[in-house]
């Protein structure tokens, strides 16, 4: 998986990181589809994409390993509603 990778090269140039989720999750909340799918807790903030998406690996590291049960949320999302660029 490149995530790890991603964010540590992206992290300190700005926006990259926020740019890029909020295209992937739409910014929207998908708390409720990542309880759904077993997200652990501490790595809800990543489903709550209105809001701030962390950075710290060292605090979030063991969150990489969640990703596949976003994605599944972010798809789920984006079947029945437009995109963060409102095509569909």
């Amino acid at each position: 998986m490149y995530v790890v990778p991603f964010i540590a090269e992206c992290a300190p140039k700005g926006n990259t990181v926020p740019h890029v989720w909020d295209c992937l999750s739409s910014r929207h909340d998908h708390t409720e589809c990542c309880k759904q799918q077993g997200v652990i807790p501490h790595c809800l903030p990543y489903c709550k994409a209105n809001g701030p998406v962390p950075t710290d690996m060292l605090k979030y590291g063991i969150c990489i390993g969640e990703f596949e049960k976003y994605r599944v949320c972010f798809r789920t999302y984006l079947k029945h509603h437009p995109s963060v660029r409102g095509d569909v």
